[in-house]
Formats: structure tokens, C-alpha cells, sequence
């Protein structure tokens, strides 16, 4: 679905000293995507099995509860709007490793948020390239950053956050992502995972930042800015530069239509 509304290409010679990605509106958000971005934003919060199990015996008030007022961020102070937009915005990032990358998600960070009106710390997303014997070749690191205003420096503060500390950022995650296979009975990744923090140093990894702006508030030189930082180590680092049209809007109304998506997961209506 996603292929369908937006444009993914690689800039050819960008001048910088990183690549970088252009992720663009090939068609205007319609019902069908809005639709399917609150469903991807629901399901980065709780399985989308889950939910029908736990509500399809229980009333559409108590859905609509659930989902306004205790499965997302508040929409209230602006620290809750704040995360409220970067959970978004995460959610929106797992998509793009999965259906634009071509990568395989081992689990949903936003799921194991105990405080829903704070972020969670740490990597947004880790994906796993895998080769044909299924065994993990490379590990990519997401982070994301979305901005409903100008920001010349989003550039150097999306690198900080993906690339600083990173290396032990990677294996609490793996870390953690092997406790929660084990967890399953899933014992053969969970050993994958064991095998690559027992390893740190063999690990292959690439660093994604993907900033997703205002399409006509974004300005070169925000990559200037970045690659002004001479400090900064750019290997294996891509820049993933996701625009889109009335970016507020559509934030507010993916938010706004989980109810109604909810509905039809849990009672096909």
C-alpha cells in the first residue's frame, strides 16, 4: 500500500558525504491510505489479533475508550503532542523498513510502552536483513524525526541521536529482542540474536535516519547543515528525506480515524 502513495528513489550524486533517499507523494492521501496508516499505527501499539480477542465480546464504547483515551499518547500539553507526533512518526518508520526496504521487523518497540505519554528510549526501529539460509547478514538502525516546522539543524539531530552510543544501543536491543523470543518459545531466533550480541564486534550494520517533514517547509540546507559536521562519522549512514503535504492534517486524521478502523478489525464493521 504504501508503494502506492509514495515514490522511494536513491538521489544519484548527492554531493554529500552520505547517501540519501528521497521519499516523496506520488498521489494524494486518499481514504484506503489513511485507512491503512491508522491501521499501521494501531498495530505498532497492540496485534491487531489482540485486539479483536480482548474487545470482540465488549462494547464499541468500550473500544472507542481504549483507543482514544489509553492506547496513544494524550492530544494534550505540548510534551504529550510532542510524543504523540513522534510515535507517528515511529510507526510510520516501521513501515518504511518493511515495505519500502524490504526488511523483516522482529518486533514493535511502541508495543512495550508503559507510559503512554512519554517516549521510549532507545532505537525506534531495528530491522534484520536476512540471506537465503534465513540467517541474519546485517542489522539496520531507524531513527525518526518529524517535524511540522522548520528546522535547520533536524539533520545533525536525527545523526545524533541514530549514531550516538549506538553500538551499545544495538545490543540492548538485541539484547532485548532475545529475551522476548525466548519468551515465545521462538528459541531458534532468540539464539540469532544471542549469536550477534555474543559478537559485537562482527556485527554488519547500517544507520538509517529517516526525517519526515512538511514537504514545503524542507530546505536543502538542512542536508548542508549536516554535512557541514565534519565530527561526524558518515559510514554506513543513510539519510531517508520522507516529505508530505499538510503533514499536521494528515497526523491528526490518521489519529482521528483509529476508532473507525478499530471497528472493523474487532467487529467487521
Amino acid at each position: 500500500m504504501l508503494n502506492k502513495w509514495v515514490l522511494h528513489e536513491k538521489r544519484i550524486s548527492s554531493g554529500f558525504h552520505f547517501e540519501v533517499f528521497d521519499i516523496t507523494e506520488k498521489a494524494s492521501v486518499n481514504k484506503d491510505i489513511t485507512d491503512y496508516l491508522s491501521q499501521n499505527l494501531i498495530n505498532n501499539f497492540v496485534p491487531l489479533d489482540v485486539l479483536e480477542i480482548r474487545f470482540k465480546n465488549r462494547t464499541e464504547k468500550e473500544l472507542e475508550n481504549y483507543i482514544t483515551n489509553e492506547l496513544f499518547a494524550p492530544n494534550g500539553n505540548q510534551l504529550e503532542k510532542n510524543v504523540r507526533q513522534g510515535d507517528w512518526g515511529e510507526a510510520l518508520t516501521a513501515l518504511v523498513a518493511v515495505e519500502i526496504k524490504e526488511l523483516t521487523l522482529p518486533a514493535f518497540k511502541l508495543r512495550y510502552k508503559t507510559n503512554r505519554k512519554k517516549s521510549l528510549m532507545g532505537l525506534d526501529v531495528l530491522a534484520v536483513e536476512s540471506d537465503d539460509k534465513d540467517n541474519f547478514k546485517k542489522v539496520i538502525l531507524f531513527e525518526s524525526k518529524t517535524k511540522i516546522t522548520y528546522d535547520k539543524q533536524i539533520g545533525a539531530e536525527a545523526y545524533n541521536s541514530l549514531r550516538k552510543d549506538s553500538d551499545s544501543a544495538c545490543i540492548d536491543m538485541i539484547n532485548f529482542l532475545s529475551a522476548r523470543f525466548y519468551e515465545h518459545g521462538d528459541y531458534v531466533t532468540a539464539q540469532k540474536f544471542d549469536d550477534l550480541a555474543s559478537m559485537p564486534d562482527s556485527i554488519n550494520k547500517e544507520y538509517h535516519a529517516i526525517i519526515i517533514m512538511e514537504k514545503k517547509l524542507w530546505r536543502e540546507d538542512i542536508l548542508d547543515e549536516l554535512n557541514n559536521q565534519t565530527d561526524f562519522d558518515f559510514e554506513d549512514t543513510y539519510i531517508n528525506v520522507f516529505l508530505i503535504s499538510d503533514l499536521k492534517k494528515l497526523i491528526s486524521d490518521v489519529y482521528s480515524n483509529t476508532f473507525e478502523v478499530a471497528k472493523r478489525i474487532v467487529y467487521g464493521k
